[in-house]
């Protein structure tokens, strides 16, 4: 999922170029840009903001909440526009760097962003690519029905992402 309108309009134009199938899950709150250029490569994962000891790897319209709630911790931030194929190479980077990650998706955790995050990093410590897995926390909805509705903040907050930090 997008993180903001650049992510979003990257990600049609990348989807127009592919002759495949493909979903795009946007936000419809009015989120504002996080990145300067007009266009950014949605194949990637995107550093918003590079940091010392943890990274929030974070895919959606969350991602902005993360960056301004983790703004003094001296966490990096990543974006994740495109879910499928995770970037291998890129996430590779990131676990060598960092010995914390945080996955953070406004969807459930089970099947989701994160576990798809955990699979690839098992595939490259597998591999021998990685050669020791980061510590991981996976932030999501838990696997329940949400039986009520509200603004994005309200949703955040009643799924308790919001004060996982």
């Amino acid at each position: 999922s997008p993180a903001d309108p650049i992510e979003a309009r990257s990600s049609v134009k990348a989807m127009v170029q592919n002759k495949g199938p493909a979903y795009l899950r946007i936000g419809k709150a009015g989120e504002a840009n996080l990145h300067a250029t007009p266009y950014v490569n949605v194949e990637d994962i995107l550093e918003l903001r590079s940091g010392t000891h943890k990274a929030f790897i974070c895919t959606g319209s969350i991602t902005k909440t993360i960056l301004e709630k983790t703004k003094d911790s001296g966490a990096a931030v990543y974006s994740v526009p495109k879910v499928k194929p995770i970037p291998h190479d890129a996430l590779l980077t990131i676990a060598n760097q960092y010995m914390h990650l945080v996955t953070v998706e406004e969807h459930q955790k089970d099947a989701g962003f994160g576990s798809a995050v955990l699979e690839a990093l098992h595939d490259l410590l597998e591999t021998g690519a990685l050669k020791q897995l980061p510590k991981i926390n996976r932030m999501g909805i838990e696997n329940h029905f949400v039986d009520y509705a509200g603004s994005q903040e309200y949703m955040v907050e009643k799924n308790c992402l919001g004060h996982l930090l």
